[in-house]
């Protein structure tokens, strides 16, 4: 999991990571050791690409281009696999096994359906949140709408609050690009996009004002715990995002 750091905060690798087991004693209020942190590696690293367009096997004038990528280390030792959580619709099939493509038209990664027991161990939230107190951890990036002062929709921040909580204070670095893009039944692009989203690792802590302030955080926690934020919000495009993966959220406690 991505920990977050300030950019002010002293020499750190660009991405700092957790164990499962010390961002559940995160959650449960307890700080990290730095020296767990310094020495985990990430798992991905950047690689830098510079191409060109050309013109009738000519390069277009002023066409350079770079861009990064993030790829997986590779060692003889580890290999890779990615777990898709899904919850089908009434009726709906699961996939067929076989190969799929991933990332590319090059690349190539072969499909299995595990059961629901082989679904993601997330870290376990507190039982309890003394004072209405929720610490929320974004573990996948996130892209919420507000719609703006001349009827657009634009990206925020900020997610939508839950009934009866505040927003008491956030840690979130720059807004990282996603794009997406979908093929029609003759494989021509059907659609295309490019959206900044909050980046994995960023911080809300929450509190919950009325009554009972400290039982509504547990529902509500209860309720949001490893599921998406916004998966119930009457935007369609916002609830297609959440459903998409955006969004995946860890709830705390804070002091």
């Amino acid at each position: 999991m991505r920990f977050l750091h300030a950019d002010d905060a002293g020499d750190s690798p660009d991405d700092l990571w957790l164990h499962r087991e010390d961002l559940e004693n995160h959650l449960c209020g307890h700080d990290p050791d730095q020296d767990e942190l310094d020495d985990l590696k990430p798992p991905m690293e950047r690689e830098r690409r510079v191409g060109i367009a050309r013109e009738d096997r000519a390069v277009m004038h002023s066409h350079t281009y770079t861009t990064e990528y993030l790829r997986l280390k590779d060692t003889q030792l580890r290999t890779w696999a990615f777990l898709a959580v899904s919850e089908l619709a009434p009726g709906a099939a699961a996939p067929e096994p076989g190969p799929v493509r991933l990332g590319g038209g090059g690349r190539v990664a072969d499909l299995e359906v595990c059961q629901a027991e082989h679904s993601p161990n997330f870290p376990q939230r507190p039982k309890s949140f003394p004072g209405g107190k929720v610490l929320v951890y974004l573990a996948t990036p996130a892209i919420w709408r507000v719609r703006g002062d001349r009827e657009g929709w634009r990206n925020r921040w900020a997610p939508p609050l839950p009934e009866n909580a505040h927003l008491v204070a956030a840690a979130v670095k720059r807004a990282e690009h996603v794009a997406s893009s979908g093929l029609d039944g003759q494989k021509t692009p059907r659609y295309a996009w490019l959206r900044w989203a909050v980046p994995a690792g960023s911080v809300y802590l929450l509190q919950f004002t009325g009554p009972a302030p400290e039982a509504a955080a547990e529902r509500w926690a209860r309720r949001s715990h490893a599921r998406a934020w916004g998966e119930t919000d009457s935007d369609e495009v916002t609830r297609e995002l959440a459903t998409a993966g955006f969004g995946l959220v860890l709830t705390g406690t804070w002091t």
